[in-house]
């Protein structure tokens, strides 16, 4: 699906209709003093997968994991430079829209920056708690929106590198596996009667304690 979509957002490059240009525009017109701050948010995003990374390796000691998000963030940058290279060829210059590049770089499809960042949190998130997913996802939603009033990528650019990093990143789980979640309760019957043990049926249980005050599952 990730390279379906893809190719045809390479071949809307060039192409803009009115939404992404009043978009892009409204964000890229705002004030100049906000330039620093978008400029710190612009790199929260970044410094935010590193630390995905890092902690994976050195803090939880899980290289498996580690080695997954810096496969994933490897991959991403490697085929979003690809990409923006092929796209370059068949000319991708977008008219109609006068940038404010306020990081002294072009526009380019995709955005290897947000690729980046949303293949690592993607790749990440089997693993992590609901809040941290969410941070995550919040932190790449603002990258967008900085790179919009940087000038870095047009909103094709954008939706062109978080549909890459999310494809890299279901082909990491694919190829490594991921976290399933809790099994079912006929995955666990199935279980149950594989290693021959007699039950009459499966339902979710509750976590509670014994004499001792010490918890056990029924």
């Amino acid at each position: 699906m990730a390279i379906v979509v893809l190719v045809v957002l390479g071949g809307h490059t060039g192409h803009v209709t009115g939404v992404e240009q009043n978009l892009f525009v409204f964000f890229n017109s705002l004030p100049g003093a906000l330039r620093a701050p978008f400029r710190a948010l612009y790199s929260l995003g970044q410094l935010w997968a590193v630390g995905l990374v890092v902690a994976a390796a050195l803090i939880g000691r899980r290289w498996r994991l580690a080695r997954d998000l810096l496969l994933s963030g490897v991959v991403a940058w490697v085929l979003a430079r690809i990409l923006g290279a092929v796209v370059a060829q068949h000319g991708s210059l977008t008219d109609g829209i006068n940038a404010v590049t306020r990081m002294g770089t072009s526009p380019s499809f995709p955005l290897v920056r947000l690729a980046v960042v949303v293949a690592i949190v993607a790749a990440a998130s089997p693993y992590l708690t609901r809040l941290t997913r969410r941070i995550g996802a919040v932190l790449w939603i603002v990258l967008a929106l900085a790179a919009l009033y940087l000038g870095t990528a047009y909103p094709n650019d954008i939706f062109a590198a978080i549909v890459l990093g999310w494809g890299v990143a279901a082909a990491i789980h694919l190829v490594f596996g991921s976290p399933g979640g809790r099994p079912t309760t006929a995955q666990v019957s199935a279980a149950l009667e594989e290693l021959g043990r007699e039950h009459r049926r499966c339902a979710p249980g509750t976590e509670t304690t014994d004499q001792w005050g010490h918890p056990h599952g029924r």
